[in-house]
């Protein structure tokens, strides 16, 4: 039940994105759906097969995946995701840009992927725990010999070719500090659950909904998948109870349109835009509404 409402909240997404495509999903070659709380990439090759640009950023994207037949797709953009390791493109045959700024790949040899994306020209991992490893930039740049840019600076020929020289030591480097990080990660998603099982049950106690809402907000949290997609729960929860009327809430007052004595009020609520003519023996009003 739940991937089926899914599937029709993204169905609506993408139908809304095809209005200036008159409605047409099929032919659609770009598609923005940043700030949708998407957790899943779904249905999307099967709608859209003609995609040449998706750009997901924003969003609690777990996974690459569910992308191999968009095989025009020729830049992809999942900023801001939760995104632990680079797969499932290797159908993208014409990807030429992918942007995974601000995740959480620590699995960097996950690159290799990418190495039957001939056409992949520019690569950003910004931002993602793997930058920091030691030889970084030197084992990507090997690895992928049809980039023309990391992190947007341009790799030069004789970067490329001092990487080449080094790969095989810096690769041996890089699998260790990986398994390093492997370890850290799953300790973290241990204490992350245990932290976010204790807040639960503190702010059940708490009878005020405003409290309990602060005592959430002002809690100690760490930097991962988990955290953030709480965080988007919790400000997904705070809107929808911010956007629901309160039967306590005052009614709003009503507008009266016509004065006491029945002269008509000169309003214009919906501030549209309009020309009056008061001629001699006519008055004409020129009035701009919505189609």
């Amino acid at each position: 039940m739940e991937a089926s409402l899914r599937s029709l909240s993204l169905g609506g997404l993408v139908r809304k994105k095809s209005e200036h495509n008159e409605r047409l999903i099929s032919t659609l070659e770009e598609i923005s759906l940043h700030q949708e709380d998407i957790e899943v990439i779904e249905h999307i090759q099967n709608w859209c097969r003609d995609l040449k640009i998706l750009l997901l950023q924003s969003n609690l994207i777990a996974r690459l995946e569910n992308l191999h037949k968009l095989t025009r797709l020729e830049y992809l953009n999942v900023v801001i995701n939760n995104i632990e390791r680079v797969e499932n493109l290797e159908g993208c045959e014409s990807l030429s840009k992918l942007d995974l700024t601000l995740n959480f790949i620590r699995e960097l040899t996950s690159v290799e992927s990418l190495c039957g994306n001939h056409n992949l020209r520019e690569l950003i991992l910004i931002g993602n725990p793997c930058v920091d490893y030691p030889h970084y930039r030197d084992y990507v740049v090997a690895t992928l010999p049809q980039l023309n840019s990391l992190d947007c600076v341009e790799i030069m020929p004789s970067e490329r070719l001092r990487a080449f020289r080094e790969l095989s030591k810096n690769r041996s480097i890089i699998v260790q500090k990986q398994a390093d990080q492997n370890i850290e990660r799953d300790e973290q998603r241990i204490r992350v659950a245990k932290q976010q099982s204790a807040l639960a049950e503190h702010c059940a106690g708490i009878e005020d909904g405003e409290e309990r809402i602060k005592a959430f907000w002002q809690a100690k949290s760490e930097h991962c998948p988990e955290i953030r997609t709480e965080i988007a729960r919790q400000y997904r929860l705070g809107r929808e109870r911010h956007e629901t009327k309160s039967p306590l809430d005052p009614p709003k007052p009503q507008r009266n349109l016509f004065a006491p004595c029945g002269r008509p009020y000169n309003l214009n609520q919906a501030k549209l835009p309009f020309n009056f003519q008061d001629e001699a023996d006519h008055y004409l009003l020129q009035l701009e509404v919505y189609r």
